[in-house]
């Protein structure tokens, strides 16, 4: 696509050609890791983050003022990919604006979602993605879902984790997590893959 007369490719290699987009909104930019810097900017309602010579899309709708917002992000197979998780989910926030309790609820149990359909469904492979997608109903919801391209497994199948048998085991803590964390957590498989969808009530806050 085009930002202007810019193209995405432009966006990538050109240092500070996001500047040019400085009036359509805020800018905050910041160093990486080993040396490598991002910088983030809303284009068309879309949220475009530069982070490490790439360019990562999350979709950012604000058609109407009291319609759902949409968030995405997708990332590879890399347990390394773990920690833009909490980055993500700030951006989330800035709109949702959670109190303390609630952000630290809806991270962890992201977090333990995206660690599962790594590690898990992936199984660790770079040429698979997950996508991550936030849809945030004003007063109303939040739903993350997180989709992986594995084969899925039993949810029931998992063991408890705190369980007097099951306590020197590692598997099943995320499940467990995910479970006592969120308000409502559902499972679906397909061709495409798994999906685990986590919703916090607002209602309830």
């Amino acid at each position: 696509g085009n930002l202007g007369s810019h193209s995405i490719l432009d966006v990538v290699c050109a240092g500070d050609a996001s500047s040019q987009y400085s009036g359509v909104a805020g800018i905050p930019t910041g160093g990486g890791e080993n040396g490598s810097y991002y910088t983030e900017f809303v284009y068309e309602n879309r949220f475009f983050t530069l982070r490490g010579g790439t360019l990562a899309k999350r979709t950012y709708k604000t058609d109407k003022k009291d319609d759902p917002k949409t968030f995405e992000m997708e990332c590879v197979s890399n347990p390394k990919e773990i920690v833009h998780v909490e980055q993500f989910l700030d951006k989330v926030n800035a709109v949702a604006k959670l109190d303390d309790g609630t952000f630290y609820r809806l991270l962890v149990a992201s977090t333990e979602a995206v660690n599962n359909a790594i590690m898990h469904g992936n199984k660790s492979d770079p040429r698979k993605k997950v996508l991550v997608r936030v849809v945030f109903k004003k007063h109303d919801s939040l739903t993350v879902t997180v989709q992986d391209q594995g084969a899925g497994f039993d949810p029931a199948g998992v063991p408890n984790p705190i369980e007097d048998k099951n306590l020197f085991k590692t598997s099943g803590r995320g499940v467990f997590l995910m479970k006592e964390l969120m308000d409502e957590v559902q499972y679906s498989f397909g061709k495409e893959g798994s999906k685990v969808e986590l919703t916090i009530n607002l209602k309830r806050l």
